[in-house]
């Protein structure tokens, strides 16, 4: 299974779930279309994780007004101290290229 990120932080969104980042870029090839998938957290103390994980797009604006549209992974059924900083998120070849803009 490929690596689809490093989590670097996580924010508990009510409502929403835990939002990792960094976030991903959009897809350049196609329409993005919103998708859930089981993925397999892998946690910096070894210990391994299946969860289902929800793929958004979200416009955010930063600093200096500048704007951009990402990729989000939110994990719905998880809390901020099962998904620590360094976990990797790896996702299935299909995710991976839908991820990328290609279809497995």
């Amino acid at each position: 299974m490929p690596i689809a990120i490093t989590v670097e932080d996580a924010f508990l969104v009510a409502g929403r779930g835990l939002v990792l980042a960094p976030p991903l870029p959009v897809p350049k090839e196609g329409a993005f279309q919103a998708f859930a998938d089981e993925v397999e957290l892998r946690r910096p103390d070894g210990t391994i994780a299946s969860i289902r994980a929800s793929f958004s797009m979200t416009h955010s604006r930063l600093a200096g007004g500048v704007a951009r549209w990402d990729v989000v992974v939110v994990l719905s059924a998880a809390s901020k101290a099962e998904v620590p900083v360094g976990t990797q998120v790896h996702v299935s070849n299909e995710t991976m290229a839908t991820l990328s803009g290609r279809r497995a």
